[in-house]
């Protein structure tokens, strides 16, 4: 199915400190907001007023409300006239309707494109803007900003297609189906033994807080602008079930075992092995949570990628295929990231941009490979619903319908995808990237890697167990002595060349330090590194 394309139109936005309560507009217009009667803080009611008052469509805030107690009053509270027609707490996002106008004016937070390390002023915010447009603009002909960046990432996908190659075949429904069930996003585990390690059938800690109650150093390693680089040569529809004969064939053949594919089969860890899981399953107890078994001699069943299936066979699990499902091998998406890794490389490269725009323009082109990768497998988000009555709530919706306080009532729908929306719904891409990803955090090449011999090798699989606190996403947690050689950069002898989707130091923090039993101690550890900057043992 082709993705239909269109170039957003200009929105004029207000660049607001909601703090100060000055902010810019799109043509560089200053604006101030003042609070109502009676306030001593702006209230949503009044930035909506204003934003109205002056054609304003969309309103970028510079930071969030103050977190309160009542954080999620504040965008639940426009004011007399207008309701709520869509509000992402998470995000948070919310689009507001008045009725008596018929007026539609979007909130959001910049954090969502510019991420949460930058403070711009409103003019810097909006120059941040124009640049990151014109950048899209010089590298996606016919590609623009759209709200968020997942819909930018995902037009900038559509636009950037080969004209010959631009109608990608749909999975059929029992694939997607089965996609959807049995693929995961990234590997996520914290393996000191506590409360936050999932004490789950076949999975055991690789760190005892008990016998190793400090760690000698606090360091991170994560990939560098990671899932840009997992892009390539992805498999597409049409797809073909087969057999376990046909997949053991597959599987045991030197090409056939790079063909984008997923396996459904019996793992066994082995006997000797002291390391983290390769495979996931589902959590049994969980709707969300996945398990990766590592006990030796555990035998499960699960779907993997054909990347996943090849390290487990490498690194000698013992696999049986039970059956599988082949894709066709294509570039769906190749055109797409080499562009966004492209510009990545440009804003790096420029000196003229001072650190707040580079950071920001950085997180806004991750931001948006990052999202369209998520919104391939997507079915829609669900939108919150708000009504005068109870009876205007489907019955299906009931149960979970939340009083607002106000006589009104809110609840959350999905509403049915639209033809527009099936053309840029590919779970087959976001599966095959996610797994792609986390083969890459467990194994991986480095520039000390010999060609020739495979080796050395970098990943999670690569550093001694007792030293692996976590993995999260594309990251590593580590407590050691000194970091790996291939995590340091290439002018040190270390492995970072700087390529896109090399293993590298990120964080570190001296210790000794107590080794951190839960997710809580581990983020705090994770964020005094961030802060302290000091340089990889």
């Amino acid at each position: 199915m082709r993705p239909s394309t269109w170039k957003p139109g200009a929105e004029n936005t207000l660049w607001l400190d909601l703090e100060t309560g000055h902010g810019q507009t799109s043509s560089g217009i200053p604006l101030t907001v003042t609070p109502g009667a009676r306030r001593k803080s702006l209230a949503l009611a009044d930035v909506l007023q204003t934003a109205a008052y002056h054609g304003i469509a969309r309103v970028m805030l510079l930071k969030e409300p103050k977190k309160t107690a009542a954080r999620a009053s504040w965008w639940e509270r426009p004011g007399k006239g207008w309701s709520i027609s869509n509000f992402a707490k998470e995000t948070p996002f919310a689009k507001y309707h008045h009725a008596e106008t018929d007026t539609l004016t979007d909130v959001r937070t910049i954090a969502e494109w510019f991420g949460g390390k930058v403070a711009p002023t409103p003019d810097q915010a909006r120059i941040i803007w124009d640049e990151l447009e014109k950048l899209i603009g010089s590298a996606f002909a016919g590609g623009g900003l759209f709200n968020t960046p997942s819909a930018t990432g995902k037009h900038l996908w559509a636009v950037s297609l080969d004209p010959k190659n631009a109608d990608i075949p749909t999975l059929s429904a029992d694939i997607i189906e089965e996609i959807h069930e049995t693929a995961g996003q990234a590997y996520k585990e914290h393996f000191v033994a506590g409360p936050s390690f999932v004490d789950a059938p076949g999975c055991r800690p690789l760190v005892d807080p008990q016998k190793q109650p400090e760690i000698p150093n606090f360091a991170e390693i994560d990939g560098r602008v990671m899932y840009a680089a997992m892009c390539k040569e992805l498999g597409t529809g049409p797809a073909t079930r087969v057999k376990a004969d046909t997949a053991r064939e597959l599987l045991g053949d030197e090409r056939g075992i790079y063909r984008p594919a997923r396996y459904y089969v019996r793992a066994t860890v082995p006997d000797s092995w002291t390391g983290p899981g390769i495979l996931a399953t589902k959590d049994p107890d969980s709707s969300s949570n996945w398990l990766h078994p590592n006990v030796p001699g555990y035998t499960f069943q699960t779907w993997s990628d054909n990347s996943e299936v090849d390290l487990a066979i490498r690194m000698g699990w013992w696999i049986e295929p039970l059956e599988g499902i082949i894709l066709t091998k294509a570039r769906p998406l190749d055109r797409f990231s080499e562009r966004i890794t492209r510009l990545y490389k440009k804003v790096e490269a420029n000196q003229d941009y001072d650190s707040i725009t580079r950071t920001a323009l950085r997180a806004a082109l991750r931001g948006i490979i990052l999202q369209a990768i998520g919104g391939f497998a997507s079915t829609g988000s669900k939108q919150t619903v708000t009504v005068s009555s109870i009876m205007e709530v489907p019955a299906e919706y009931r149960p979970n319908v939340i009083p607002t306080g106000s006589g009104q009532f809110q609840y959350k729908a999905v509403p049915e995808m639209s033809d527009y929306q099936r053309g840029f719904y590919h779970p087959e891409f976001s599966a095959q990237i996610w797994a792609r990803a986390r083969v890459r955090v467990l194994d991986t090449v480095s520039a000390l890697t010999d060609p020739s011999t495979r080796g050395p090798r970098a990943g999670a699989l690569h550093v001694p167990p007792s030293e692996l606190l976590g993995i999260q996403g594309d990251a590593l947690f580590l407590g050691c002595a000194k970091s790996p050689r291939w995590s340091r950069p290439a002018r040190e002898g270390g492995g970072d060349d700087g390529e896109f989707g090399r293993l590298r130091m990120k964080t570190a923090l001296r210790g000794p330090l107590p080794t951190p039993i839960d997710l809580t101690a581990r983020s705090a550890l994770h964020a005094r590194a961030a802060a302290e900057g000091w340089s990889a043992p």
